[in-house]
Order: structure tokens, then C-alpha cells, then sequence
């Protein structure tokens, strides 16, 4: 009996340390205060997966943005939780936007198998958050 409380204690205690270590590096990264800080919303998003919370990621449109989101914190997920090899993680975004279910729901919405973006709105993208080559418009409507 003893075993099991230490092990289950163990566990509280290093999942109570983490909620704090993410805690911390969210109130840093909030009180930074720079232009699109994207590590606000991949802390918050890796904390609510720490303690078992409910969150929605949801642009304007619920679409483009969205999708680029989502496939990012996929992309965490598979780095932090299976152990993938860093060296994958952005060749695994790309193709998790080129080929996944986001880039799918686009052809639905749109007829086209093409996020919304166009080369100018790329540019203005954080890194991370940029579809890859091939999966939106270059030319800029005039």
C-alpha cells in the first residue's frame, strides 16, 4: 500500500511542478508584451493539456488561421508526448498542412484544397504559423 501512495504522490508532485514551470514561463512570456508572442498560446495550450482542461483554438473564420494552429499543437503533442525526433518536427508540419484534414477542410469550404492566405498575409505570419509552399495564393488580389 505504501508503494502505491509514494508512486501516486510522486506523480501529483511532478505534475504540480510542471503546472508551476509552465505557469512561470507564461507569466513571462505575458509580460513581454511583444507583437504576436505565439509562445502565449503554446504554453497555455501545453498547460491545459497538463491539467486536463477543456480549450478551443478558433480564429475569426474558424478556418486558415485555425488550421495552422491546430497543426502546430499537433506537431508539440507528437514532439512532447511520443517522443518524436526534432529533426521531423517540421517536415511532420508540413505535411500534416499539406496533406491532414485541415487542408481537406479547406477544399470543402472552398472548392480548392488551398488555405486562404496569399503571399503578402504569409510573410505577416509568425514562422511557425506560415503553410507551406504550394498550400495557399501568391498572387496578391489588386
Amino acid at each position: 500500500m505504501l508503494c502505491v501512495v509514494c508512486c501516486v504522490d510522486s506523480k501529483q508532485t511532478e505534475k504540480a511542478r510542471k503546472i508551476g514551470e509552465l505557469l512561470e514561463h507564461l507569466r513571462v512570456q505575458v509580460s513581454i508584451r511583444k507583437a504576436k508572442n505565439t509562445d502565449i498560446l503554446t504554453l497555455s495550450q501545453e498547460l491545459s493539456r497538463v491539467v486536463d482542461a477543456g480549450r478551443i483554438t478558433s480564429c475569426k473564420s474558424a478556418k486558415d488561421r485555425t488550421a495552422m494552429s491546430v497543426t502546430l499543437e499537433q506537431a508539440h503533442i507528437l514532439l512532447r508526448e511520443y517522443n518524436m525526433d526534432p529533426e521531423c518536427f517540421q517536415k511532420v508540419l508540413d505535411d500534416t498542412r499539406s496533406h491532414g484534414t485541415r487542408i481537406r477542410n479547406t477544399e470543402k469550404n472552398i472548392g480548392i484544397p488551398q488555405y486562404a492566405f496569399n503571399s503578402i498575409q504569409v510573410l505577416a505570419l509568425p514562422k511557425n504559423y506560415r503553410p507551406p509552399e504550394g498550400t495557399y495564393k501568391k498572387a496578391v488580389p489588386t
